[in-house]
């Protein structure tokens, strides 16, 4: 009914070309309200979290819950009964003791609900410092940003006072954005060191640089090898050095004999001052810069938008020093480093596909009608990704590159077709000719469409479920645009080839008659 006149024809197909480009620019422009994120939502569900708690040299070291130990064994003993079995490590850390329990919960229990509560308990800790993941998203954090959190904000600068200021400034500010959750500073507590002050001048009346007094002081306190013992079949250093209580006594340090160029031994307190004081235990560098990073996760936002908010607060409400510049870590950095890739690989296919189709077609203006099925097929994706409350992933990125190399089968299909009709079997250009193309290739078009879409649909149900978190967002846009893009283009190829096809293949028969 759609092509048994011209003039209906003219103006089913005016209306089908106009329609998607509405559709696809009010598409375009809720994209821009999707929520961003670098990965899925609760990737690699294992059904189970870690703890991470970091407390100070002083010994600040709680278990996260109350916990029984029956041989390798912990039990829950709170009363809760929501944990079936966990499993803790210990370990001291720069003279902080850093304690990871994974937990799992079991079965029927509301994770949400659990997690909130174990964040709320832990948070009251005094001294303490907890991140609440999963073992694979807490290790793939750690090697983006150094913190087994999703980010990490990252303070520079030379003065490590003015660089604690700072950090607890950029908390203070991060705290009052909603979604901000496990919020610490990087912890940096106060040991006691030996400060030796050498003064110079007198060092050189002497015949003595830094360098040779700091040879000397490595070789008394840190020890230095200079042989080696074989020992049944084993070999082991010969290390010079002071005894404990030598290396831990003032006045035996001040005693130090290093000797001159000339050959005298003089003592230390000679030239340099040897004082008892405290300093952090560990200072971080990194690019050959002292840093301290606040380090949070985020719950029920995306991370996009809690990571502007933050840039905002922290530039209207931090005064940073000068020398001293506040950069942004972790999944939100590797987010926009992935979205730059895919943007400029999108691009690419886009382009590559156009000229493919080209090469095949013999014609820009056949191969603009196939790459319309790639807005078609865009719509379709977006939908989907609304429809199941899906953020706008890397994941769900490469699942529209790959899309759109999939769509653009059914328009080669039918193009072919008509051409294959007009040139082997004598049709005439006409509706006749395009009904009858489109009748014959819609049993091809689906099972090819369905083919895909059967093995995407396992990936698409239960996308929470252990090993689908990826692939999941990757499905649910392929899904989403082969529906669009196969029902569409049964409409607008036909009405596109019908409007701007007839001048392409008029001109190709006068080619071929003269």
């Amino acid at each position: 009914a759609m092509l048994e006149t011209n003039e209906l024809v003219n103006q089913r197909s005016l209306g089908v070309r106009t329609v998607p480009v509405n559709q696809i620019v009010g598409t375009l422009s809720r994209t821009h309200g999707f929520d961003k994120i670098f990965m899925p939502d609760d990737p690699f569900t294992e059904q189970r979290w870690i703890s991470v708690m970091k407390a100070s040299y002083r010994g600040i070291a709680l278990p996260p819950i109350s916990l029984l130990k029956v041989g390798e064994r912990y039990y829950v003993v709170d009363g809760h009964h929501r944990i079936s079995v966990a499993r803790a490590v210990g370990q001291t850390y720069m003279d902080a003791e850093v304690t990871e329990i994974e937990l799992r919960p079991r079965a029927g229990t509301n994770q949400e609900a659990f997690v909130a509560e174990m964040r709320e308990q832990l948070g009251a800790l005094p001294g303490v410092s907890v991140s609440i993941g999963q073992p694979i998203s807490h290790r793939i954090d750690h090697m983006l940003s150094g913190v087994r959190s999703q980010l990490a904000v990252k303070v520079f600068g030379p003065d490590l006072e003015t660089l604690r200021r700072v950090a607890r400034d950029v908390e203070r500010e991060m705290s009052k954005v909603p979604g901000i959750v496990d919020l610490s500073v990087e912890r940096q507590v106060e040991i006691p060191q030996v400060k030796i002050a050498i003064d110079r001048d007198v060092a050189g009346r002497y015949g003595l640089t830094v360098a040779e007094i700091g040879e000397t002081l490595e070789t008394a306190l840190n020890g230095h090898p200079v042989g080696q013992v074989v020992t049944d079949q084993r070999t082991y250093d010969l290390v010079v050095w002071f005894d404990e209580t030598s290396r831990n006594d003032l006045d035996t340090i001040r005693a130090t004999l290093v000797k001159t160029p000339a050959g005298q031994m003089i003592p230390l307190s000679q030239f340099a001052v040897v004082e008892e004081s405290s300093g952090p235990n560990t200072i971080y560098r990194e690019n050959a810069q002292r840093r301290i990073t606040v380090s949070a996760n985020v719950a029920e936002r995306d991370l996009g938008t809690v990571v502007k908010e933050i840039e905002t607060r922290v530039a209207d409400h931090v005064k940073l020093a000068e020398g001293t510049f506040v950069t942004y870590g972790g999944q939100f950095e590797s987010q926009q480093a992935a979205s730059r890739v895919i943007a400029i690989l999108g691009v690419v296919v886009v382009v590559a596909i156009a000229f493919l189709l080209y090469m095949a077609l013999h014609s820009w203006r056949m191969a603009l009608m196939v790459m319309v099925n790639l807005p078609l097929a865009f719509v379709g994706g977006v939908i989907a990704l609304k429809v199941t409350g899906l953020d706008l992933s890397v994941a769900a990125m490469v699942g529209f590159i790959t899309l759109f190399g999939i769509a653009t089968r059914n328009g080669i299909m039918m193009l072919t077709h008509y051409a294959h009709l007009m040139q082997v079997e004598g049709e005439r250009f006409g509706p006749e000719m395009i009904l009858r193309g489109t009748q014959e290739r819609l049993s091809p078009v689906l099972m090819t469409a369905l083919a895909a879409a059967l093995g995407m649909i396992p990936f698409a149900i239960g996308g929470t479920n252990a090993g689908k978190e990826i692939m999941h967002p990757v499905a649910v846009v392929l899904l989403g645009g082969l529906v669009t893009s196969t029902l569409l283009n049964q409409i607008v190829t036909p009405a596109l080839f019908y409007r701007f096809g007839r001048r392409e293949w008029e001109g190709r028969a006068r080619d071929s008659e003269s």
